[in-house]
């Protein structure tokens, strides 16, 4: 570069940097296991756009930064509790001309519950439960009196086709009394029989022949 002032000319040697401005970066979970309560998940800052790009890990609520895992900017490696699955984690890439920040809530990945959300959920079910086994006896016992009442409304129409027999017993030649009819009113039918005393049987007379004979006395 050549400068000219007045009478003087200076020369200067200028270095010119280009930068591109960085796009907004995208957390990525690469691994995640889970059990005995915790959760361990790595996450990969990644970014389309952006020269000499520099990554940072930090906490939304805390001021320290986070540590990267295996010294590589982009990634961070948490173990997480069910009192952290809450927690918000921020990723920010900058360069001297931009910076962009992209944040991360553990609670999307890990499917963790504290054992106190855990007791109320089994009261909610036992509670739950409780109401459906009362609904299903209830069902029940009304499905019985149901049942009860319609065998007590058959009950009448089949005594209504029963039959009743009266039968009188005498001996014969005595006069036969006609019994009183039953009022028009009583749906029964009813029918009366008179039994005789038995005729016995006649003596068969035997066919063998009698034969008399006279015995006089002897002479003296």
């Amino acid at each position: 570069m050549t400068l000219e002032e007045n009478f003087s000319v200076r020369h200067f040697c200028l270095q010119l940097k280009l930068y591109e401005q960085v796009s907004t970066p995208e957390i990525k979970v690469l691994n995640l296991t889970q059990g005995d309560g915790n959760c361990s998940l790595t996450l990969a800052c990644d970014v389309e756009k952006g020269d000499y790009v520099v990554y940072s890990w930090s906490e939304e609520v805390a001021t320290d930064p986070l540590i990267p895992a295996n010294n590589s900017s982009h990634l961070l490696h948490l173990n997480l509790g069910p009192q952290n699955v809450n927690n918000v984690y921020v990723c920010t890439v900058s360069n001297p001309i931009s910076n962009r920040s992209q944040t991360f809530t553990p609670k999307s990945q890990c499917r963790l519950e504290s054992s106190e959300s855990t007791q109320w959920g089994l009261y909610a079910g036992l509670f739950i439960g409780g109401i459906v086994g009362v609904v299903l006896i209830l069902e029940v016992v009304i499905l019985l009196l149901r049942r009860r009442g319609k065998a007590n409304q058959y009950q009448p129409t089949m005594e209504a086709k029963s039959l009743t027999i009266y039968a009188q017993v005498q001996k014969s030649g005595s006069v036969q009394k006609k019994p009183d009819p039953l009022p028009a009113q009583d749906p029964c039918t009813t029918i009366y029989v008179a039994a005789a005393e038995p005729v016995p049987d006649p003596v068969q007379e035997s066919n063998s022949i009698t034969v008399y004979a006279s015995v006089t006395l002897p002479e003296s």
